[in-house]
């Protein structure tokens, strides 16, 4: 996936949202991402630009180079977790996720909004969008390759989960105990289990067998995973709304 023309933001504001069915919990989660130095390096090549050769002899531009780039790597905080009410209407979750997203842009952070588009969030997206929430949609396949249809991604769950892994392994995410349904998230995070089957199928759950979306409530770490995924990926530039709630 290309990324060459992604706004580079440092520090960033994530939101993930699983909206849930009626008889489901909707979950939001708030990361916080820091990227950080690792103190190490890597060689890059570099090109010399447009260059004029005659006889062999480099007359005009720069030959090829490379130099040392510092390696950073992204770290999360987990600041916010929620699950809304059974029986909220979306429209009122729409209004609640919006007003989130907009006192964060009202502080001056960079904010991005991730939603799983699966099951409810087809016709739920709509309503973010004409509420003037920049979305972006992905669809969870259990396929191989991350796809791309304008704002919207499909991407493995395979992806998600193993991301999910690395960055938890690595104490790259941070989750503050303080917070409600901390426990529960964790205990989700630490419940998965990864079955690959005689066809090279590998599914994800909390039982043998029970594939990853398929149980009750993983909504914590859906939100979580989907949030993951941006952070690490940044598929498309911020977009800041140019109206911002101001009664903050």
């Amino acid at each position: 996936m290309s990324t060459s023309n992604r706004k580079a933001i440092k520090n960033l504001s994530v939101l993930g949202v699983d909206l849930g069915k009626k008889k489901d919990y909707s979950a939001v989660v708030l990361l916080e991402r820091e990227t950080r130095p690792t103190g190490k390096t890597k060689q890059v090549r570099r090109s010399g630009g447009s260059r004029v050769w005659q006889g062999g002899v480099l007359v005009a531009g720069l030959e090829d180079y490379t130099e040392a780039v510092e390696i950073s790597e992204n770290h999360y905080r987990l600041t916010h977790v929620e699950r809304l009410p059974l029986g909220t209407a979306y429209t009122e979750q729409v209004g609640h996720i919006k007003e989130l997203h907009d006192r964060l842009v009202a502080q001056g952070r960079d904010v991005a909004l991730v939603v799983d588009r699966g099951g409810p969030g087809e016709g739920v997206m709509d309503i973010m969008r004409a509420a003037g929430l920049y979305a972006t949609g992905v669809y969870i396949t259990s396929g191989h390759k991350v796809t791309r249809d304008g704002r919207d991604y499909g991407v493995p769950k395979t992806d998600l989960i193993t991301l999910v892994d690395v960055l938890a392994q690595s104490k790259r995410l941070q989750v503050h105990m303080g917070l409600p349904y901390a426990e529960l998230l964790l205990s989700e995070l630490e419940g998965f289990n990864r079955e690959t089957n005689a066809r090279g199928h590998t599914s994800f759950g909390n039982d043998v067998g029970v594939l990853w979306r398929e149980r009750d409530h993983d909504d914590l770490v859906l939100a979580t995973a989907l949030a993951l995924w941006w952070g690490e990926n940044q598929p498309i530039p911020i977009r800041v709304p140019r109206t911002i709630i101001r009664n903050y």
